[in-house]
């Protein structure tokens, strides 16, 4: 199939979900063949900020927004993220002293 923006065949080519239309692997971005659809999305999310309106972050499988928005959702990984770190560095320091003790048992040398 050939591509939209510069005709070129290509045997992978790719079709926009939002316009429709088949490109090449170099234009299959919507910002790379300046998409009719992403410009409308843009112009549709514009109009309900004008509103005073509230663009969701993310849509679940329904199509309903969710509640939460990516700032909030951002701060709750962060806030997960502590314990994991916690348990790391124990482990890691762990690890280095075996490692030393076992080193120095090796060699006769005991502490």
């Amino acid at each position: 199939m050939n591509c939209e923006v510069c005709g070129e065949a290509d045997s992978m080519s790719y079709t926009c979900s939002r316009c429709g239309d088949t490109y090449c692997v170099t234009h299959r971005l919507p910002e790379s063949h300046d998409c009719t659809g992403l410009a409308i999305d843009k112009a549709q999310r514009e109009m309900i900020r004008a509103e005073g309106g509230e663009i969701p972050w993310f849509d679940d499988e329904s199509g309903q927004p969710l509640s939460e928005g990516r700032e909030s959702a951002n701060r709750n990984s962060q806030s997960n993220l502590w314990p994991n770190t916690i348990l790391l560095v124990f482990i890691a320091l762990l690890a280095v002293l075996s490692l030393g003790y076992f080193t120095f048992s090796f060699l006769g040398i005991f502490l």
